[in-house]
């Protein structure tokens, strides 16, 4: 099985794990939306089981995450490797050169990488159980007024009609949003668990790939990367298309590369590292010409239509 098929697998298992979780909580929420229990017993257990569905969610990621990660990084150098060692017009220059993808250097980088991928999902995943948590807080709450609104008005105590409608379209209102089935929640937008994972999961590990392409560079001693060229329409990604960048920005004729693949969410763009001794072959005042917008003609793709001619998203 090829590190991609390996990597799918990985991304089906964490999409139905964490689906099945998403309908777990979905379902504790729909309980508390359909009870009229108000006993302290009941809402610490709801929230007791739903607190642990979050923590298996988390660990749900965390264990892929260990796993994609560092598989993404490593086999992009790997892929990178191999494409180097065909080149001929630098075989002798980079054949001396063992690239060792256990050392500190390359370590260092994926564990960060794990790191941070882990913490996104963490950040959205606490955030979406304080939303589900408040919502369980409040309808018991308003469910115990329930409660004691009624009595007061059985004894006479209150008048029933103004105040038991509006508490009761705050008990309703309640119970629509504990209806909803987004458990995520990252910024002011709210997601199902599945989707968000997989969302992170996918850029992520594209993230992986861009860094395993850079540090693999490091190591060639070459400070460019290429941006590979598919004919986006996507306003985000057309400064980069098929274009050659520095990575330093210590180059005197390539750009400095700001950011890497994925500029987006869903971006299908890719870097690969890049040799002046094989751009000077090819002409490479027409790849430096092509890089700094002094022309929109690719030095080699007669299929990349120019950025001027397409119509953006």
């Amino acid at each position: 099985m090829t590190a991609r098929e390996r990597l799918q697998k990985e991304k089906t298992n964490l999409s139905t794990r964490m689906r099945a979780i998403d309908r777990l909580i979905n379902r504790a929420k729909g309980e508390a939306a359909a009870t009229s229990d108000t006993s302290q017993q009941y809402w610490s257990a709801l929230n007791k089981k739903v607190d642990g569905l979050y923590n298996e969610m988390n660990s749900v990621f965390e264990k892929y995450t260990g796993y994609a990660i560092p598989l993404s990084y490593r086999a992009k150098a790997i892929e990178e490797i191999e494409r180097i060692r065909e080149l001929k017009t630098i075989a002798k220059k980079t054949r001396s050169i063992a690239v060792n993808l256990n050392s500190p250097f390359h370590k260092n980088t994926i564990s960060a990488l794990v790191d941070d991928t882990a913490a996104i999902f963490y950040n959205a995943n606490r955030a979406g159980k304080q939303m589900v948590a408040s919502l369980l807080r409040q309808t018991q709450q308003q469910l115990i007024r329930e409660v004691r609104i009624n009595k007061a008005i059985a004894r006479g105590l209150a008048e029933g009609g103004t105040i038991r409608t509006v508490k009761k379209s705050i008990l309703t209102e309640l119970q629509k949003k504990l209806g909803e089935d987004f458990t995520i929640k990252a910024g002011s937008r709210r997601f199902k668990a599945d989707y968000y994972a997989e969302l992170v999961a996918r850029t992520k590990t594209r993230d992986a790939q861009s860094q395993g392409v850079i540090n693999t560079a490091t190591e060639y001693g070459t400070d460019l990367v290429e941006v590979d060229s598919h004919n986006t329409t996507t306003a985000i990604c057309l400064p980069y298309e098929g274009k050659v960048f520095s990575i330093s920005g210590r180059d005197p004729d390539f750009p400095v590369l700001f950011d890497v693949p994925p500029f987006h969410p869903n971006c299908l763009h890719n870097i690969t590292i890049i040799f002046k001794e094989v751009l000077e072959r090819r002409g490479i005042d027409k790849y430096i010409d092509f890089a700094n917008d002094n022309t929109e003609i690719h030095p080699t793709r007669t299929s990349h239509i120019p950025i001027s001619k397409r119509k953006t998203a």
